[in-house]
């Protein structure tokens, strides 16, 4: 997939470029976003390149697919993160619209997690604008959709005190029924990493660091390489503030507990770096642990 991306950025140089030029532009600043790259000035620069060329190429047909990539994971290594989550729901209905209901999930997606995780907004507005868009996909019994926005949706719910079992308002399923069901099914190893991060998240913030060990070893949710997303940003920072607490507290493992802090905390530093506004803050606290 990468050599296709390069290939593609190569031949758009060589030949002039095209509409497809433009998704290659913001895949390729993607790719500069993962850890053996970590070039996120001219990652930057070629998601803004990316943009620019829906405009001058008239590859509207193509702006979901742009936004998706520059709004998902590269403008947050030098904008604020709260500046993706309108441009992200711009996206999605780009994509509504042309029936690409692969890049409908991906937009929810990220818009919920940027929402629920780091974008600064009343997270009873997070909240309602994320049920809207899961009532939606059900409408238009888009299943897949509605089920990996609901996780984000289930969180919001808690986070803000509402008794509520989403599943079971959606999907007539216990969220415990739910979770079995996805960590039985073959694949969807996207929405399986969701769940974990979510329910190690809700540990975190109710103070139940034992259960976000748990969820933490269940699943490795620890940052592995990859394109930087908001979900991985989270499961850095979770992975760091776990791996302190647990080696304060456990006389067994020390080494293997301080090596996920400092390894979370060494990666929060690169990324601080280039965009002190949404992560030095995350670094000061895993400082401090």
């Amino acid at each position: 997939f990468s050599i296709v991306i390069c290939r593609t950025v190569k031949m758009s140089i060589q030949h002039g470029l095209c509409s497809t030029s433009a998704v290659a532009f913001s895949l390729y600043g993607a790719l500069l976003t993962c850890p053996i790259i970590s070039d996120f000035d001219e990652s930057y620069e070629m998601g803004r390149l990316a943009l620019r060329a829906i405009d001058t190429l008239d590859a509207f047909m193509m702006k979901q697919q742009v936004f998706l990539f520059f709004y998902g994971s590269i403008a947050h290594c030098k904008d604020p993160l709260q500046a993706s989550a309108p441009k992200l729901l711009e996206g999605y209905e780009a994509a509504f619209a042309l029936g690409d209901m692969e890049s409908v999930t991906a937009h929810l997606q990220l818009y919920a997690g940027v929402a629920v995780w780091g974008c600064g907004e009343k997270l009873t507005k997070a909240e309602e604008i994320v049920r809207i868009h899961a009532k939606r996909m059900l409408q238009h019994k888009q299943v897949v959709s509605c089920k990996n926005i609901l996780i984000h949706l289930q969180q919001a719910t808690e986070l803000i005190g509402l008794h509520e079992d989403v599943y079971s308002t959606f999907l007539n399923i216990s969220e415990e029924e739910f979770f079995r069901q996805e960590m039985n099914c073959r694949g969807a190893h996207t929405m399986k990493l969701i769940l974990h991060t979510c329910r190690m998240y809700l540990a975190v913030m109710r103070g139940n660091m034992e259960l976000a060990a748990r969820e933490y070893e269940s699943n490795g949710a620890e940052y592995q390489g990859g394109i930087r997303f908001i979900g991985t940003i989270t499961r850095v920072f979770l992975a760091g503030l776990v791996g302190f607490f647990v080696a304060r507290k456990q006389t067994s493992d020390v080494e293997k507990w301080i090596h996920v802090g400092v390894r979370s905390m060494d990666t929060m530093k690169s990324w601080t770096e280039d965009s002190s506004w949404n992560y030095e803050h995350k670094l000061f606290l895993l400082e401090a642990e």
